[in-house]
């Protein structure tokens, strides 16, 4: 009996020592990630009760072994593997699997094998350091929305309304129910557009999130503001849209699912409180997890505490106008990580679970280590059925969060668009890593403010990223010679339904997705990747686009008579009159903007990112 106990006692000490070193290694990681959803608490508790049950369990066994005396040795491997297959169930890459088996080898020869485990010391040390280092990792990881400095100045006046920018990540406009899609996958943002105006012509800077969210955020082009894939990192003389807000009064609060968005490499700058709403943990590339619930309750991208900080932004009103802005992730792959309320929706009736996995481990595996897999036949039907699911749940989020914010006095301005678009086996491609198609650029957007744009109106005039900022500057109040320098101009005018005789041209532009081809290479080293080994500059002119690679290669497409982009119009010598002004344009703008191409890069760029966004770009197969 003295030896069950013994065993019992170092059985939960083990546990618990376990869970520590499971957190240090992963758990870290997603405390991090999450300082304030309330999902937080309960989570850590339970996996901490998990490793205690998986403690007791380990010191019963080894207590009816320890009575022979024979084999202490056993103890080790036995922890080893029962760790192992407890964490194949939790933690999601091979890596963390590994690592905290091998921790559990280490701690149980160090408890069960050792002499010295018997001295009387050993339990109250081993109880102090467990509470050590349980203070160091709550000190470490402080809970609730994260404060990042930024200047407040004088208000812009009583008058200035709040501004909810809604990204919703990776959401092509083919799909969104104001656009005409059959399906009704976006009631929430066609309720912006029917109370609004929505944008025909938006168009996204480039095909991924970074780019395209600091371009949001600075009213220029990827060339210029320096944060793209060969540079994931915003310059530091970059002045943000938070910024100048906080500047004149406003209360500014970011919320993002997006790893790419991020105090460490300063897209989340100027913002007051920024929130990632990653989930605690993302089970759905957990192995075990994966394989056996295809349509998993558990799964989410942040959507539920993106509500969740929306309320707490809501319950405090406070004087100040608010600036929120909000990434969305829901829609991103994988596309069956989300709640099956809404995710399997669209779902042909009978679909398995079996097929719904097996489709969904292709497509992220054509994403992520860039196989051949195309979906075709029915295949391409459940595709779209899971993408079309995705995209519900992701505007379920954005109701969700503006009925939050509705209980605020203050009159609101919002503007929802995405990021860029996704290829669903169009152009011989999955995922928004190849090229700058249509797709990919074309994106959604609609914006509601009621004192000034007319409810169900349409805007035909382009309206381009770099037009975000100094138009949300303009409402803001905020006096244009405060404005920095931007490339892109209000449209304030044009969305409250004036003409504008100026028509636009929207520049794109794709660096080489350098962390991309790194983890292709590691993958399958055999293969070319010549498609997204290249760089990449687009023009959209009228109904017309031109691009050029960084290969000479060249494209001219039609979009009013080829709106999917099947013809290449473009000829060897550019003899066309529409060719030849299209290149003009683009070169004037290169000149403008970055400037030809230098070096291509040889390797995986240097980046400043943290510990915590490495780990979820990883998981999302953006790194290796």
């Amino acid at each position: 009996m003295e030896e069950l106990k013994h065993n019992l006692l170092l059985g939960s000490v083990f546990g618990l020592l376990l869970f520590l070193a499971e957190r240090c290694i992963t758990g870290r990681i997603h405390i991090a990630a999450q300082p304030g959803g309330s999902s937080l608490t309960w989570w850590l508790l339970g996996t901490a009760v998990l490793y205690l049950g998986f403690g007791l369990l380990l010191g019963l066994l080894t207590a009816s072994m320890a009575r022979t005396r024979r084999r202490p040795w056993l103890a080790p491997h036995l922890g080893a593997v029962l760790c192992f297959g407890l964490t194949i169930t939790l933690l999601p890459n091979w890596y963390a699997i590994l690592l905290t088996a091998s921790s559990a080898a280490i701690l149980t020869h160090l408890l069960w094998a050792l002499p010295w485990r018997r001295q009387r010391w050993f339990t109250p040390a081993l109880g102090s350091t467990i509470a050590l280092a349980a203070l160091v990792s709550c000190w470490a990881h402080p809970r609730g929305l994260e404060g990042h400095d930024a200047p407040v100045g004088a208000t812009t006046g009583a008058n200035a309304p709040d501004i909810v920018l809604v990204v919703l990540d990776t959401v092509r406009r083919d799909r969104v129910s104001a656009y005409g899609y059959p399906r009704e996958t976006t009631p929430a943002l066609d309720q912006v557009a029917s109370g609004g105006a929505l944008i025909r012509r938006a168009y996204a800077p480039s095909p991924w999130s970074l780019p395209s969210h600091v371009t949001l955020f600075s009213g220029q082009s990827p060339s210029a503001h320096g944060a793209h894939y060969e540079h994931p990192q915003l310059d530091d003389q970059v002045e943000t849209l938070a910024t100048v807000l906080s500047r004149h009064g406003y209360r500014t609060v970011g919320i993002s699912g997006n790893p790419w968005l991020s105090v460490a490499n300063g897209s989340a700058r100027g913002f007051q409180d920024w929130h990632d709403s990653v989930p605690v943990r993302d089970l759905s590339r957990c192995f075990t997890l994966r394989w056996l619930v295809a349509d998993n309750l558990l799964r989410g991208k942040g959507g539920a505490e993106t509500v969740e900080v929306a309320g707490r932004v809501a319950d405090n009103p406070g004087s100040e106008p608010l600036f929120l802005f909000a990434n969305i992730f829901e829609t991103h792959s994988p596309y069956d990580q989300v709640p099956a309320d809404c995710g399997r929706m669209f779902l042909p009736a009978g679909t398995s679970r079996g097929r719904v996995r097996k489709l969904s481990n292709r497509l992220e595996l054509a994403q992520t280590a860039g196989t051949s897999y195309l979906p075709l036949g029915d295949d391409r039907e459940l595709t779209d059925a899971l993408y079309d699911g995705a995209l519900r749940c992701a505007d379920d989020v954005l109701g969700s969060m503006l009925s939050e914010l509705e209980s605020r006095e203050r009159p609101a301005l919002v503007m929802v668009t995405s990021d860029h678009g996704e290829s669903l086996g169009e152009h011989q491609t999955v995922g928004h890593t190849h090229g700058l198609h249509d797709l990919l650029i074309h994106v959604p957007m609609a914006v509601r403010y009621p004192p000034e744009i007319p409810p169900g109106s349409t805007v035909d005039q382009p309206v381009r990223f770099i037009d975000v900022m100094p138009t949300l500057l303009d409402y803001a109040g905020v006096p244009t010679e405060s404005w920095p320098s931007m490339e892109g101009r209000s449209v304030r005018s044009m969305l409250a339904g004036l003409p504008d005789p100026v028509e636009v041209e929207a520049f794109a532009e794709h660096f080489i997705p350098v962390l991309i081809l790194d983890a292709f290479r590691f993958a399958r080293p055999a293969g070319e990747f010549a498609e997204v080994n290249r760089r990449r500059r687009s023009v959209v002119a009228g109904d017309m686009r031109y691009e050029i690679d960084s290969r000479g290669e060249t494209y001219l497409y039609d979009l009013g008579a080829d709106p999917g982009e099947n013809h290449n119009l473009a000829t060897p010598l550019a003899q066309s009159e529409r060719e030849i002004s299209l290149q003009r344009q683009l070169g004037a703008w290169i000149e403008k903007t970055g400037g030809p191409w230098g070096e291509l890069p040889s390797g995986v760029p240097e980046t400043e990112l943290d510990e915590a966004t490495e780990e979820r770009l990883r998981a999302l197969g953006y790194m290796r």
